[in-house]
């Protein structure tokens, strides 16, 4: 697993959980005012993250925007996994977009 898609899964999961504990309205709220997710046990301030891995992120992002495209095209979701998935979405490419880049 790369360094980009650990951040992406660790902010993707706490994002889940922020969603469900206190919901999420896209006219209001933001992403992660702070940007990525990226504390771990050996790095508990975050690490840095650089032009490459923002790349690598944005990358995961547009993937994470066709798998849900495809996923409503072809009715596999139901409409609450589907409403689920955008709101996630949604927080996370603001929570993107607050990125400072070391």
């Amino acid at each position: 697993m790369t360094k980009a898609e650990r951040i992406f899964n660790q902010t993707r999961y706490e994002t889940l959980r922020h969603i469900e504990q206190w919901g999420y309205d896209n006219a209001i709220d933001g992403g992660w005012g702070g940007g990525w997710i990226t504390v771990t046990v050996d790095c508990p301030d975050g690490e840095l993250i650089h032009k490459r891995t923002h790349n690598a992120l944005a990358k995961l992002l547009e993937a994470k925007a066709d798998h849900i495209r495809r996923c409503s095209q072809f009715n596999l979701w139901t409409t609450d996994k589907l409403d689920l998935e955008l709101k996630i979405f949604q927080m996370m490419c603001k929570t993107h977009n607050n990125t400072r880049i070391d």
